[in-house]
């Protein structure tokens, strides 16, 4: 159809006849031109500085049985089953559907959970996540704008922070009155 030697149009060879100029001759200001950047892919690993390696489920994966280990886990892809980080942080990403229940040391919940979450220290739904399931955490961050469905016990290694169940304590509160 066209034809370049016909058309008269001059293509250029290099940078030079396009006009475009670079210090070539001046490499001491450190500044790397499009020409000399590598080009090699890298493999990042995750580190969480207080705790080491962190390990990431990507959103194309899918699991379907138990997890455990003893590393911090990031999961944007579909778990179904159990997760025991007991000592870790669990994070779900936006990506991320979860059906079963989830122990660890923290939880953060960015995606979608169905089940009960047994937390050591802290969870927190975040304002894209949703959780439909019993929570049990000392602590408890709940974004505005973030879905929950369940109940919730606030227990701290284990043990319950009242010594008495609240319908007693009020029991004797009306009593006082």
């Amino acid at each position: 159809m066209w034809d370049k030697k016909e058309s008269g149009v001059k293509y250029p060879k290099d940078k030079k006849e396009l006009g475009i100029k670079y210090p070539e001759d001046n490499r001491e200001s450190g500044v790397k031109y499009p020409e000399e950047m590598p080009v090699t892919p890298q493999v990042r690993k995750l580190i969480n500085p207080e705790r080491g390696e962190v390990v990431k489920i990507g959103k194309s994966i899918f699991i379907k049985g138990e997890v455990s280990g003893e590393q911090d886990l990031i999961i944007d892809g579909r778990v179904e089953g159990e997760i025991q980080l007991k000592e870790n942080q669990v994070t779900i990403g936006e990506n991320g559907k979860i059906s079963g229940e989830i122990h660890a040391k923290t939880i953060i919940i960015h995606g979608e959970v169905v089940g009960n979450m047994f937390a050591g220290e802290k969870l927190e739904i975040k304002a894209s996540g949703a959780l439909k399931g019993d929570i049990t955490s000392p602590r408890l961050i709940i974004d505005d704008g973030a879905y929950f469905k369940g109940s919730i016990d606030m227990e701290v290694d284990g043990q319950k922070r009242l010594e008495r169940p609240v319908t007693e304590i009020l029991e004797v509160v009306r009593s006082e009155e």
